[in-house]
């Protein structure tokens, strides 16, 4: 634990991250995965305050390579990322609601636009 509030649980070589472990921010955003020398590297989870989740690969402390984010919704991208940007989308997982009292209580998808 720091003075700013973040927490670290996990793995050390000397005084830095390495190997499994969990970062808290003050925030409450929180990633749990593999650090290499006080990195992000490798396969780890990033859940935000907001509730999104990114769940994919991590190179240098960035989002590098496949990955999923999942939304409030529900909704996930699936692809390939480059730091937050979503370099290559492979596919979207749409959103689906339940409503039992529909005249169609299996729901029903939303239509999402997606880029080429």
């Amino acid at each position: 634990s720091w003075d700013s509030g973040e927490t670290y649980e996990g793995e050390y070589v000397g005084d830095k991250k390495h190997g499994q472990g969990s970062y808290t921010w003050p925030s409450g955003a929180r990633f749990s995965g593999h650090f290499e020398g006080d990195q992000k590297e490798g396969h780890g989870v990033f859940q935000s305050p907001e509730g999104e989740k990114f769940e994919g690969t991590y190179r240098g402390d960035i989002r590098d390579g496949e990955g999923v984010v999942t939304y409030q919704s529900g909704r996930q991208d699936v692809g390939t990322w480059k730091g937050e940007k979503l370099a290559q989308l492979k596919f979207v997982v749409a959103a689906v609601s339940f409503d039992p009292y529909s005249p169609h209580p299996l729901g029903s998808t939303h239509s999402l636009d997606t880029p080429d």
